[in-house]
């Protein structure tokens, strides 16, 4: 990081270790004053059960405004899916948005939002 905040580009020459070694005094100076990274916590069987109930409502809300939604997955099924994304394993999970036609999603997204992780602790 440049001294007036702006960003360093890369043009796919090696910069030299001088670059790597001032990358590594910013982040040592970022980490003092924001604090370390937080660590990434999987969602709990039960959040994971709250977001497929919020999703189920996003469904509706979507079949109300004329999109077809594909029938989901059973609580448990959609429980194990996310329990196996969270840990890198390519599997799908279903997300009742996945159905909106392109030139709808932006539309949709305001009529019926998507769950997010504040809908579930807050």
């Amino acid at each position: 990081m440049t001294d007036d905040g702006g960003g360093i580009t890369y043009d796919g020459v090696d910069p030299g270790p001088e670059v790597g070694e001032r990358y590594n005094q910013d982040l040592d100076a970022c980490t003092l004053e924001a604090g370390p990274l937080p660590t990434y916590q999987p969602l709990s069987d039960a959040e994971i059960r709250a977001y497929f109930a919020l999703n189920l409502e996003v469904a509706a809300c979507l079949e109300a405004e004329g999109i077809t939604v594909p029938e989901p997955p059973s609580e448990d099924v959609f429980v194990e899916a996310h329990r196996a994304a969270a840990v890198g394993t390519n599997v799908e999970t279903w997300n009742p948005h996945a159905a909106v036609p392109p030139d709808q999603g932006p539309r949709m997204l305001e009529k019926c939002p998507e769950p997010t992780l504040e809908d579930l602790v807050g």
